[in-house]
Parts: structure tokens; C-alpha cells; sequence
């Protein structure tokens, strides 16, 4: 469905501390006093309408105005993640990193891209460090995230329809009465904002949410309108994340950052579900 693809906003990133955010449209043209600056840069901001006067244009944003030759315009992550209706008996997942693949010997066989999705096939060789996608061709095992339509063992046996992160692997998957219906790579914390292992449920919803960093964290960040944000603990929850294209990575505050539009589908299926449950696993 293309239409997770489509956002409420535009995005853009701020980034000269002498950029100011005028309080009205009529501020911005004059240029006078009437201004703030925002509190953190990086800043990631929401445009929310554009307009042009005497051949300048201006962003407003939730609050304020700023001429638009002040704010780069940022291009949100395409990657979506898979939707499942059966089970399937081999591994699946998506290249991390531009690769080739290559024969048992080493020869270079064909290029494969990042987030292309691949599978696993039966090997009857052994080729340490490389997994078999086709017959005699393999790519480096640490180019790829695999996962299955198993349940994780550490579900249990009374949990069928639940949220499950696994940390090594930075793939989320989600179940439905016991089934695989969805699978993603996600963006985990980074050392040292680590997001912890556990067990969890979400406990609340915003379509959009400005975040700033609370007063505990060692990080310093500004985000406006943030998609689809769901705590599970605390501050701490999934969303989308219109600022990086890193999947598959851990480069978060804490957070479980997806793309925006596995955000929006993950969000649809936990507003249906109060309290469902998260296992984050190491």
C-alpha cells in the first residue's frame, strides 16, 4: 500500500546557529527582533506550509517561520519491510551493504544492493563466514540480517500476538495469533544510549511528537513531529525516523527507530491491540 509512504509533513535539517525562527510570516520578511533561535542543532524540523515573498520563499513550522534557504530539505528512508501471510521454511532478510556475491572458489558471480531482500538455500558445502543464496553463490554473512517465521523462545507459550526485537540482528518481527505476520530491520540504541532487553507492553500513542533529549540523557537532539511514536517504558518507544536511512544498525538514543512507513503500519496494528506485549531480546 503506497499510501504508508506518504507523510503528514515535509522534513528538513537546520544546521547554522545563526539561523533564527521568527515568530510570524510578516517577522521573517522584516527580519527584526521578533525571533528565537531553536534550542538544538542539528535541528530537525517539520514544514508545515511554504510561501513566497518578493522572491524569497519561508518555512513555517509548528512554531515559528524561517526562510527556506536556512533549512535543507531531507529525504525520508523508502525501506519497508515485508508482510507475511504463511510460513515459510528457510531464513529471510535484506542485504545491510552494497556486496557481491561470489562462488565457493571466490569468483565474483553478480552485485547485490542494500536492503535487497534474499533467502537462504540449501548448501551442500560448507563456506565458513558466507551464506548460500543460489546454487554455488554466497554472500558475506556479516552483508546480511537472516531471521525465520519461527516463534522466539523466549515468547512463551501463552504469547501469540506480541512485538519481538532482536538486538543482534536489528530485525523487528511481529506476531498475530501466533503467526509471522511482519518483519522489518529497525535502528536500536548506540553505545552508550543502549536500548535495554526485556519485556514490555505499549502503553501510549501520538501520531506526532516533538522529541528532546529528558534531563538524564548524555544526548542532545531536537526532532518536531516525530511519526508515529508508541512508548513501551517510559520515554522510550518505537517510531519513525525521517532523519537517517541507517536500518539495520543501531544509531538510536534508546528509541526503536523504523522507516517511516513500517512506523505507520506497526502503529495501525498496535492501536488495535491495548498493552500489546514487546520482548526485546539480546
Amino acid at each position: 500500500d503506497d499510501s504508508y509512504s506518504v507523510m503528514k509533513y515535509r522534513y528538513g535539517v537546520v544546521t547554522d546557529p545563526s539561523s533564527r525562527r521568527y515568530a510570524s510570516l510578516a517577522d521573517a520578511q522584516a527580519e527584526n527582533g521578533n525571533y528565537d533561535r531553536l534550542p538544538v542543532l542539528p535541528a530537525y524540523v517539520a514544514v508545515v506550509s511554504e510561501e513566497n515573498r518578493d522572491g524569497r520563499t519561508f518555512y513555517q513550522f509548528n512554531v515559528g517561520w524561517m526562510e527556506a534557504s536556512r533549512v535543507q530539505l531531507l529525504t525520508p528512508s523508502s525501506f519497508r519491510g515485508l508482510l507475511l501471510t504463511r510460513e515459510v521454511d528457510f531464513l529471510f532478510g535484506w542485504v545491510l551493504e552494497d556486496t557481491t556475491s561470489v562462488n565457493a572458489a571466490g569468483t565474483a558471480i553478480q552485485p547485490y544492493h542494500r536492503y535487497q531482500v534474499v533467502h537462504d538455500v540449501p548448501a551442500v558445502t560448507e563456506n565458513p563466514g558466507f551464506i548460500a543464496v543460489g546454487a554455488d553463490e554466497w554472500l558475506p554473512a556479516d552483508k546480511v540480517a537472516l531471521t525465520d517465521t519461527s516463534l522466539p523462545a523466549d515468547a512463551g507459550a501463552d504469547t501469540c500476538h506480541f512485538i519481538h526485537v532482536e538486538l543482534p540482528t536489528q530485525i523487528m518481527r511481529v506476531y498475530h495469533q501466533c503467526q509471522l505476520v511482519f518483519a522489518t530491520l529497525v535502528s536500536t540504541g548506540r553505545e552508550p544510549a543502549w536500548t535495554f532487553p526485556g519485556r514490555y507492553s505499549i502503553q501510549t500513542w501520538f501520531p506526532h511528537l516533538t522529541l528532546t533529549a529528558p534531563s538524564w540523557s548524555t544526548s542532545s537532539y531536537y526532532q518536531e513531529a516525530v511519526p508515529y511514536f508508541m512508548t513501551y517504558i517510559g520515554d522510550l518507544g518505537f517510531h519513525g525516523a525521517y532523519w537517517h536511512d541507517d536500518f539495520g544498525k543501531p544509531v538510536s538514543h534508546g528509541c526503536i527507530n523504523l522507516s517511516p512507513a513500517d512506523a505507520k503500519w506497526l502503529y495501525e496494528w498496535a492501536e488495535g491491540w491495548m498493552g500489546a506485549t514487546v520482548i526485546i531480546s539480546k
